[in-house]
Formats: structure tokens, C-alpha cells, sequence
């Protein structure tokens, strides 16, 4: 098909473009069997594993393999989350390493956290309200360790000195939610009965009324 390349009338010098325009069909056959055996196959998954069958069975691997996330999570947690590895303000080899291994052992405490308090609130059945900031209501069984620390955000202790004498004590009390906590991780509130008072020059231990140790120290 000719075409002119210019608009109106041509002429013997008008320049143009000749055009094949062409159509297609095409026919489907379903190859049934090739089908059947693909489907088949669907859902499958391949897992290689050096561990030997003592060690792990088929259906561990695969339920391992399942929670991996729970591991890449902690990884996450050094891109941009609670422990952050960046930026970097150490230059010698021998810091990073340091560094890198004080911030796993961080990741260890923080996932120790999130597995302790989500078991026992799997036996007990229960969910923990009061973690997420403007919704206090909102309750969950699957509560995290940055949640739960954030929990105790807040909390002072007061030290004074006074002469030879060295005062202190938790300016505020434990909350309901804050002890709920504790008791989840297996940590008694006690941990948090910081008050105390240190005697300069002397060389005894003794005990204050009211139960607040009295620490004498030279």
C-alpha cells in the first residue's frame, strides 16, 4: 500500500512510502499429559542440608527453613533498626570487630526478650495491652523487645550526697504494665528496689530502717 508522506494533493514528486500490512492467526492445543505433570510438580520445593537425619529430620528443615524470617529480622535490626551498625565512626579492624560483636550480643538479649515473653504468653493464653503509643487498648501476643522496653521509658533514680553519706532511690513506682513485663521474663521487680545509702570512710556493712541496704565503703 502506497502512502504520501505529505498532506494534499500529491504530485508526481510528493514523497511516499509504500506499506505491508499483514494478519496473523494462530491456534491452541492443551497437551494435556505435559500439563498433568507440571502440575504435579507444582508446590514443590527442593532443600539440601548437610546436617545428617540425627540431626534433623525432613520436617525440621522445613519448619526451619519457614522461620527464617525470624533470623533475617534480627539482621534487620542492624540496617535500620534498633541496633543500627551504620554510620560507622571506627576505622581499625580490630574496633569493628569489637563493635560488631558487642551489638550481637545486643541482638542476642533482644531476641531472648521476644522469645521468653511471647512463650509464656502462649501458655498463659493471654495478650499484653498497653505498648503501642495513642492505643493503649490494643493488645498482642506477639509483643517485641523494643516494645517492651519501651515500656520502661520514663523511670529516675535519684542520687544525692549529703556529707560522707551517698543517697538514692527510684524516684518513681513501678506501673502495672511495667511489673506484668517483668513477671513474663521471668525477672523479679525487685531488680528495681535501687534504693540505697553509702557511708564514705567506713569499713562495715549494716542495714537502714525500712529495709534500704546501707553500703559502707572506704
Amino acid at each position: 500500500m502506497k502512502r504520501y508522506l505529505k498532506p494534499g494533493r500529491p504530485t508526481e514528486n510528493t514523497p511516499c512510502c509504500h506499506e505491508v500490512y499483514s494478519e496473523l492467526s494462530c491456534t491452541v492445543e492443551r497437551q494435556v499429559e505435559a500439563i498433568k505433570i507440571h502440575q504435579e510438580r507444582m508446590g514443590w520445593r527442593i532443600y539440601v542440608s548437610n546436617a545428617s537425619l540425627s540431626q534433623m529430620t525432613l520436617q525440621q528443615s522445613v519448619q526451619y527453613y519457614r522461620d527464617e524470617y525470624t533470623v533475617e529480622r534480627g539482621f534487620h535490626r542492624f540496617k535500620d533498626g534498633a541496633l543500627p551498625v551504620l554510620p560507622l565512626f571506627v576505622r581499625i579492624d580490630e574496633r569493628i570487630k569489637g563493635l560488631v560483636f558487642l551489638l550481637f550480643m545486643c541482638l542476642q538479649v533482644l531476641t531472648l526478650i521476644d522469645f521468653v515473653a511471647r512463650r509464656e504468653l502462649e501458655k498463659k493464653g493471654e495478650k499484653l495491652a498497653g505498648l503501642v503509643p495513642g492505643n493503649p487498648k490494643m493488645a498482642t501476643a506477639r509483643p517485641t523487645a523494643e516494645r517492651l522496653l519501651e515500656a520502661f521509658k520514663g523511670l529516675h533514680i535519684f542520687i544525692e550526697k549529703r556529707g560522707d553519706v551517698v543517697v538514692g532511690y527510684l524516684v518513681e513506682k513501678l506501673s502495672p504494665l511495667q511489673e506484668r513485663i517483668l513477671n513474663l521474663l521471668q525477672i523479679p521487680k525487685e531488680i528495681y528496689d535501687l534504693s540505697f545509702i553509702i557511708v564514705e570512710g567506713k569499713a562495715d556493712h549494716e542495714h537502714c530502717g525500712d529495709n534500704i541496704p546501707l553500703a559502707l565503703a572506704t
